[in-house]
């Protein structure tokens, strides 16, 4: 009975500091990345569920970091405390070494070391999978906000520009498009009205244009040497791109 009565107030008088600095920890941790998220989640139009959502998963992380120094200062910290109270000289009297004293605490340092084996195993890679994911969800999401009226924004090799959006119909009007082939040719349109419909998670979404015109300028490779680069003009009642004006891409696979 005695015994146990001197491992449980060992391990009170450990687990307290090592709890607190855990804690300190993660504010502090997670405090300098929910900073740096801010802007991303309010670009998206995302709310604070989504950020919190965010931060949730980034705990087992975090946790990984703030584990072994919160163990070795609820040790410092206990036996201090001990040493300061003479609590330590009272233990040895009566025949407690330090060998005796450190049982319970080599018990704890076990458990936690079980712990973080299981949060680096299985917690922390899903975590961490499912954090990036609703990163990159997030991220794809903020491309369409960036959208702005009479501003040109360029999406991977494709530049638009449109003078009016409905973000709620996603409508456009007075519409411009301009992309650079990778043979070095170009092609150009514009169209008085526009209709993005947007594809399923995985695939190109696709941009609806009607009364404009389609402009393809050949690659200088194509010509004779010495010519001009060759163009086609092609007026259109009604056109279907490909586009990514809202990011589709899927995150990776696990």
């Amino acid at each position: 009975m005695r015994m146990s009565t001197i491992n449980e107030y060992i391990l009170k008088q450990t687990l307290a500091p090592l709890v607190v600095t855990v804690g300190i920890a993660l504010l502090v941790l997670l405090t300098e990345r929910m900073l740096r998220l801010l802007d991303l989640v309010l670009d998206s139009q995302g709310g604070l569920p989504i950020l919190l959502e965010m931060m949730a998963y980034l705990v087992p992380h975090y946790m990984a970091l703030a584990m072994p120094t919160a163990f070795f200062l609820g040790v410092l910290l206990a036996f201090s405390k001990l040493h300061q109270r003479n609590e330590l000289d009272a233990l040895g009297s009566a025949g407690l070494g330090l060998p005796r004293l450190l049982r319970p605490v080599i018990l704890l340092a076990l458990g936690l070391a079980l712990v973080s084996a299981i949060n680096f195993a299985v917690g922390q890679p899903y975590a961490r999978y499912i954090y990036r994911s609703i990163v990159h969800e997030v991220s794809q999401t903020a491309i369409n906000v960036y959208l702005q009226e009479r501003t040109f924004m360029e999406v991977r090799d494709v530049t638009f520009m449109a003078e009016t959006i409905q973000r709620s119909s996603r409508s456009f009007e007075g519409v411009f498009i301009h992309k650079e082939e990778e043979d070095g040719g170009s092609l150009t349109m514009t169209a008085e009205r526009g209709n993005l419909q947007v594809a399923p998670q995985g695939e190109r979404s696709i941009l609806l244009l009607r009364d404009g015109t389609h402009l393809e300028v050949d690659p200088p490779g194509k010509t004779a040497e010495g010519e001009a680069a060759k163009h086609g003009v092609l007026q259109f009642d009604r056109h279907q791109i490909p586009i990514d004006l809202i990011g589709q891409d899927p995150f990776r696979a696990r």
